[in-house]
């Protein structure tokens, strides 16, 4: 039985952490091996992970698991993770979830590059990304561009649940992390709504982080706090995608955003913010969602207005993403994957 060890540095229940799940559902299918070594720990009170997947806790298990054909996957693309691959197997893949700009203007920005070069192979989730890490970075590895995926039928099912929350609103589900998202401008945005619109619509920030508490000062200096919401982290963002009058993605960085996906498999329009990589990629320059400038509150405060007024917009939206999503189906995405891995 062929064995897969992927190796992340922190699971928070986001994106990246969705698609090693999806990876490991297509691999259990092959009859593989699946296993996950999170450097910093996976809390097993807060989050659950199927149980075909085998969670190692310890590095002597982990060292123990490896074998001559086992095949390791950094799964973070920062240096831990690429240092704790790099010692476990020369014949490591790397799978790039980031932006390249910010990774290499982090303080261990070269040494983690050195170390992603060392890759025998690099995936990428957008065509961006691969063009930035080849044209300006001069990266020579063998590159994949695998689109993260979605599996429709259980966001689809899972959106059907009963949502307890009584009023309309504007969405953004996101880590409270102010190095990559930026809640200040959405902020700002619903502040300068027309009151009718605040009076009927509220903001919800659906997540948690290091930074929620710099948010919350944020709201009550705007006077806000009647009107935005922070839930915290819910283990099933999707019903709340489902009530939602669009869902945001206020980004200053990011690899490609699978909540984007996620939000348009169930129709939910899309605000986004022009970061790279991947934004007018999955956009379509704005046929799949209205994308604005980064911290541009005037704009995004436009789009927000457009989505509550605008319904021939409004549904041309949702009809455009809806054919754009084909491409992220799951069983387009398994079958890269078991290709991909057979290849190796």
């Amino acid at each position: 039985m062929k064995k897969y060890i992927f190796i992340l540095t922190y699971w928070l229940g986001g994106g990246t952490e969705k698609v090693f799940e999806n990876i490991a559902k297509a691999l259990h299918g092959s009859e593989a091996q699946v296993i996950l070594y999170v450097i910093n720990g996976f809390d097993e009170e807060k989050y659950s992970i199927e149980n075909f997947v085998t969670v190692i806790k310890t590095r002597k298990e982990l060292f123990r698991n490896v074998t001559p054909d086992t095949i390791v996957v950094n799964f973070s693309g920062d240096w831990k993770s690429s240092l704790t691959a790099y010692c476990l197997s020369k014949n490591y893949v790397s799978w790039i979830h980031c932006n390249p700009y910010t990774m290499k203007s982090a303080r261990t920005g070269f040494f983690n590059f050195w170390l992603l070069k060392k890759s025998k192979k690099i995936v990428c989730v957008c065509n961006e990304q691969k063009e930035i890490l080849q044209n300006e970075f001069k990266f020579c590895n063998d590159f994949s561009v695998i689109y993260n995926s979605v599996d429709f039928d259980t966001v689809r099912n899972k959106a059907s649940e009963n949502l307890d929350f009584d009023s309309k609103y504007f969405l953004m589900i996101a880590r409270m992390d102010f190095n990559s998202k930026d809640f200040f401008t959405v902020i700002d945005a619903y502040s300068m709504l027309d009151m009718e619109i605040q009076n009927e619509y509220k903001l919800v920030f659906l997540g948690d982080g290091n930074d929620r508490s710099q948010v919350e000062e944020y709201i009550k200096k705007k006077n806000l706090t009647e009107n935005v919401v922070l839930p915290g982290f819910d283990k099933n963002p999707y019903k709340w995608f489902k009530n939602a009058v669009c869902n945001i993605l206020s980004s200053k960085t990011e690899g490609f955003g699978v909540s984007i996906i996620e939000g348009m498999s169930i129709g939910c329009p899309e605000i986004i913010t022009n970061y790279r990589t991947g934004a007018k990629e999955v956009s379509a320059n704005g046929s799949n969602a209205i994308i604005v400038d980064i911290g541009d509150a005037e704009a995004m405060k436009n789009a927000m207005k457009t989505l509550v007024y605008d319904n021939e917009r409004r549904e041309n939206l949702i009809k455009n993403a809806n054919s754009f999503i084909q491409n992220f189906s799951q069983n387009i995405f398994e079958k890269r994957i078991i290709d991909f891995f057979g290849d190796l």
